[in-house]
C-alpha cells in the first residue's frame, strides 16, 4: 500500500505538473510557428497582388504620361511659331490671317478658368473676378470663385464701400440660389452677406431688384420645404429667407 500511495504522490506532484508544462510549451510553439507561417503566407499574398496591380497600372500610367507630353509639346510648340500668314506663304495685306502667339499660361487660364479667378482673387480684385465668374453662367464656378475668397469674406463686406457692385452681388444671389444642393452653407452664407450689402435706394436696379429677389426667395423657399433637406442648412435657410424678404 506505501508503494501506490507514493507512486500516486510522485505522479500528482511531479509527473504531471511536468507534463503539462511540456504540454503546454509545445502547443505555444506549435501556436506560434503556425502563426508566423500565417504571416509569412498573408505577407506573400499581399506582395503578389501589390505586384499584380502594380503590372497592370504600369502601361496605363505611361499612356497618361505620353500623352501629357505630348499635348504640352504641341502646345509649346504652337506658341513658339511666329505669325504665319494664311496659307504658309508670304502673303500679306488684307485678308492675310495670321496665327497670334501667345503664352503657355494664357492657353492654361482658357482651358481652367480657376487659374484666372484665383489670380484676380489673390491680387484682391474681387469685382473683377466676380464678374467673370458670373459671365460663365456656371455655378460650379462662382462657388468656387466663393470658396476662394472665404477667407477674406468678412473683410470684402466689412469694407465701405464694399469692392463689389449692386449688379455683380444680385446676380451673385441669383445664380447662388439656383443650385442649393452642393455646398448649401457656403452658398447661404454668400447670399446673406450679399443680400445684406444691397443698396434698395439704388434706382439703376429699382426695377431689377424686386424680380431677382422674388425668384432668390422662391428658390430659398423651395429647398427649405424639401424633405431631404438637412436639419442644418433648413435652419440656415430660414435666417437667409427673412434677410431677402427684409428687401421685398
Amino acid at each position: 500500500k506505501a508503494l501506490p500511495g507514493a507512486l500516486a504522490t510522485a505522479m500528482t506532484g511531479t509527473v504531471v505538473p511536468k507534463f503539462e508544462a511540456a504540454t503546454r510549451e509545445m502547443f505555444e510553439q506549435v501556436k506560434g510557428a503556425f502563426e508566423k507561417g500565417m504571416d509569412d503566407i498573408a505577407q506573400e499574398l499581399y506582395t503578389q497582388k501589390e505586384n499584380a496591380i502594380a503590372a497592370e497600372a504600369t502601361p496605363l500610367i505611361s499612356s497618361l504620361r505620353l500623352a501629357s507630353s505630348e499635348v504640352r509639346g504641341a502646345a509649346e510648340a504652337l506658341l513658339t511659331m511666329e505669325s504665319i500668314p494664311n496659307g504658309g506663304g508670304s502673303k500679306t495685306g488684307p485678308g492675310a490671317k495670321t496665327v497670334q502667339a501667345t503664352s503657355l499660361e494664357e492657353l492654361e487660364a482658357t482651358m481652367d478658368p480657376t487659374i484666372e479667378l484665383g489670380r484676380l482673387v489673390d491680387e484682391g480684385n474681387y469685382e473683377e473676378a466676380f464678374q467673370k465668374a458670373l459671365g460663365m453662367a456656371s455655378v460650379e464656378t462662382v462657388t468656387w470663385t466663393c470658396g476662394r475668397c472665404e477667407p477674406v469674406r468678412d473683410d470684402i463686406f466689412g469694407a465701405v464701400p464694399v469692392p463689389l457692385s449692386q449688379t455683380v452681388l444680385l446676380s451673385l444671389m441669383q445664380q447662388l440660389s439656383s443650385d442649393l444642393d452642393d455646398e448649401p452653407s457656403l452658398k447661404l452664407q454668400w447670399i446673406q452677406a450679399a443680400c445684406l450689402a444691397m443698396d434698395p435706394s439704388d434706382q439703376s436696379l429699382a426695377q431689377a431688384l424686386p424680380v431677382i429677389l422674388g425668384a432668390v426667395f422662391d428658390s430659398l423657399t423651395e429647398t427649405a420645404q424639401a424633405p431631404d433637406t438637412p436639419a442644418g442648412v433648413r435652419g440656415d435657410l430660414r435666417l437667409v429667407l427673412h434677410v431677402v424678404n427684409s428687401l421685398l
